[in-house]
């Protein structure tokens, strides 16, 4: 932990150059691009605040005005300063406020039943406060230990059924700061009185026109304006309509002062003994969805800045920084905050991408708490409700319009019903029901995958394994004794029993079946289920019964054991009704001898070398000269002929025993390429193309071997050009054989 904190102190430290604090402009410059961020970051403050401190608790707004620009100030400071993205602006945020109303609403309902009217303020502070801090602890866990990505596993349908809902909650909210009565069922009748609607209405057509104008334009610039010119507006009205500050504020137009609080601080000591616990306790599940929304939040938040500013940000820093800021808050009553999306790019928008612009922003929040709070209350409430309505709005439209448009439907279903949920049951059910009917969904989507990469039989598919020219022709006559299976992705039980069908129909398929030998490769498959173990031992039974060989290639330990193939069903090699291999090579390997064996294939005996070189040259006479060039060595089992990364200087023909080409792939693993016998040639291509050795070369078996240095090749092409053009035809046909045989493969894997 220790080393944690050092290491986020050092990268805090690399945010002070000149450079990161002021961008390519100076104090003065940095002064005037915070000006208009500013002003909305204190609107927005002030709209939270309306939003959480509404209907029966409006009474103490003013505290709740401060406690948001106390919020502002420390978090906004605290992450200008330390995000991994540099300019970036933080403040207490609407999706977490709404269900923080909800919680503070729900406190002073159940204080109230208990006749203890004193008990309510110190127990709504310390809510906002215990959530600050438990928000806080939550985000540094995150970061510390470097699980802030686990965040972005949650189904995006689900987050969007969580932001549609909180979309909801923040509309009913806006509602009740302008006509200062909850937006229910069994009072939206009331919202319909003359003196309401004039409450709400102006409000109203203010969000509907901020909306087509953000949706129109798309500027950062919208909104201010939208603000300034609906505050000249109202006042505009007031004048001609010869109504005072004092009769705005009767009629509730205007947000007014309450001689019972005052701004800052919240609370006194001494009413620290006047909260009352059990109530505040009895909120847990609203704490933790606090605790939810606004991890979820912050996630869409900072991916929404990645994309809209080609900039990478560094979540578990980020959370980190965004914990201690909200702890810091947390001790002064502060409310749960993080990166704000509008803002940052407004500045960013504006060219002053700095540090400074962004603590200037915040700083601004401080500014005004301590200086002079009470022009806030100034503010024409319908602008403040007006401003809550496009938000909610802008959430819903996104989520229920526009994703009709981009989702599948399956998950615009979701978002659906986890929206009837949260509005009829509450957040934590919504949630719980939308991650149950992802998981559903997701085994379903995922059970229409097909696990099969690819179908392959012996005939497209052959083993690394050099062999002569008959046995070659006879396992391209029996290849379709090979079934092959190239597995993919994650198999659990219902993709393993399509795999099992698949097999069933190809075994059934034909009246007489020629499949002998089925191998199921491995190597693509990310994870298997436990449950898997079920649907092979099925596919064992069914081999068994159809008198075919199961072999399983690149499977690794965990997987032999989740498969119960750990255990041998005999004690015979040749009564196994399966075999296990390293890879899918040495498994056709095993098959293709299998076949050979079957067929009676006569073992293909060594010969020495002038035969072997017989068919080389037009003119027998030509193969003692060309041996000439030749040295004879010798090679015990295991011994390299040449390593990856030698420099080519030779080739050789093999005249007897067996030779293998490896792949080195780092440490102590290897990929075998090809197994080679005798009448082959190896190292030929870095012998023409004279670069480095890209294989080791290793004696399987001891072997014998005719070495043909560069020297002598060189020397061949000066003094017996005939024999060495011979040669060069041979060496083409070789390389041409080769390659076909790589393009049938090619065809079938891409096809």
């Amino acid at each position: 932990m220790a080393t944690k904190t050092t290491s986020l102190l050092s990268g805090l430290s690399e945010n002070f150059s000149r450079k990161e604090l002021f961008g390519n402009y100076g104090f003065l410059y940095s002064l005037i691009f915070c000006l208009i961020p500013s002003i909305l970051n204190i609107f927005f403050a002030l709209s939270i605040a309306t939003l959480i401190f509404s209907g029966d608790l409006a009474r103490y707004l003013p505290v709740g005005i401060g406690i948001t620009l106390f919020s502002a100030c420390i978090i906004g400071s605290i992450l200008a300063l330390g995000s991994s993205l540099r300019g970036v602006i933080a403040a207490p945020q609407e999706s977490s406020a709404v269900i923080l109303s909800l919680m503070i609403g729900s406190i002073a309902g159940n204080i109230a039943s208990s006749g203890s009217p004193s008990q309510v303020l110190p127990t709504i502070v310390a809510g906002i406060t215990f959530c600050a801090f438990l928000t806080g602890g939550f985000f540094l866990a995150l970061g510390y230990f470097q699980i802030g990505g686990l965040i972005r596993f949650v189904p995006y349908p689900v987050l969007g059924g969580f932001i549609a809902g909180t979309g909801i909650l923040i509309i009913q909210g806006s509602f009740t700061v302008m006509a200062n009565q909850p937006l229910s069922l069994n009072s939206f009748s009331i919202f319909f009185e003359q003196n309401i609607i004039l409450l709400w209405f102006p409000g109203f057509v203010f969000a509907i026109i901020l909306f087509f104008l953000q949706r129109r334009y798309n500027h950062t610039m919208v909104l201010p304006v939208s603000l300034f010119t609906g505050i000249l507006l109202f006042y505009i009205s007031l004048w001609l309509s010869d109504i005072s500050i004092s009769q705005a504020q009767s009629k509730g137009w205007l947000l007014s002062s309450s001689p019972e609080s005052s701004f800052w601080p919240p609370l006194s000591l001494s009413s620290i003994g006047e909260v009352n616990w059990e109530v505040l306790f009895g909120e847990t599940d609203s704490i933790l969805i606090i605790l939810a929304i606004s991890a979820l939040s912050l996630l869409l938040n900072v991916s929404g800045l990645e994309v809209a500013t080609k900039n990478e940000i560094h979540l578990d820093h980020d959370l980190k920084v965004t914990g201690i800021a909200n702890f810091v808050a947390g001790l002064g009553g502060g409310l749960v905050g993080y990166h704000t999306i509008s803002d940052t790019l407004l500045i960013r928008k504006l060219g002053a991408s700095s540090r400074f612009v962004g603590l200037l922003t915040a700083i601004s929040c401080g500014i005004i708490l301590f200086t002079g709070p009470s022009l806030l209350l100034y503010i024409p409430k319908p602008l403040i409700g007006g401003l809550l309505l496009f938000l909610g709005f802008s959430l819903l439209v996104e989520w229920l319009y526009d994703s009709w448009f981009t989702l599948p439907r399956s998950d615009y279903f979701l978002i659906i019903v986890i929206l009837l949920v949260i509005g009829s049951s509450g957040f934590l059910q919504g949630v719980a029901v939308g991650i149950v009917l992802a998981v559903f969904l997701f085994v379903i989507n995922y059970s229409r995958v097909n696990i099969i990469k690819h179908e392959l039989s012996g005939v497209h598919h052959t083993s690394n394994v050099y062999r002569p020219i008959e046995h070659r022709n006879l396992l391209l006559e029996k290849g379709d004794r090979i079934y092959i299976l190239l597995l993919q992705g994650y198999i659990f039980f219902g993709t393993a029993e399509k795999l099992f069908n698949n097999v069933n129909r190809r075994l059934s398929s034909l009246e007489k079946c020629t499949v002998r030998f089925i191998l199921l490769d491995f190597r693509l498959v990310d994870k298997l289920d436990s449950s898997t173990a079920f649907s092979f031992k099925k596919m064992r039974h069914l081999a068994i019964t159809k008198g075919v060989t199961l072999a399983f290639t690149g499977l690794n330990l965990k997987a032999v054991q989740q498969l119960q193939l750990n255990g041998s069903n005999s004690d015979s090699d040749d009564e196994k009704d399966y075999r296990i291999f390293s890879d899918l090579d040495h498994g056709m390997e095993w098959c293709e001898d299998k076949i050979l064996e079957m067929e009676n294939a006569r073992s293909f005996r060594a010969l020495p070398i002038e035969q072997q070189l017989a068919g080389l040259f037009s003119n027998p006479e030509m193969v003692p000269r060309f041996i000439n060039f030749l040295e004879r060595v010798e090679f015990p089992a295991g011994q390299p002929l040449f390593c990856q990364g030698d420099k080519a200087e030779y080739l050789y023909f093999i005249e007897s025993g067996k030779i293998t080409v490896l792949l080195e792939l780092g440490g102590a693993s290897n990929k075998r390429l090809q197994t080679m016998g005798a009448g082959t040639v190896v190292g030929e291509i870095g012998l023409y193309t004279k670069t480095l050795r890209t294989a080791s070369v290793i004696a399987e078996q001891p072997s014998v071997l005719y070495k043909l240095s560069l020297k002598s090749f060189e020397k061949m092409q000066i003094d017996e050009p005939q024999i060495a053009g011979h040669f060069h035809q041979h060496i083409v046909r070789l390389l041409a054989n080769r390659l076909i045989q790589e393009n049938k493969t090619t065809r079938i894997l891409m096809s």
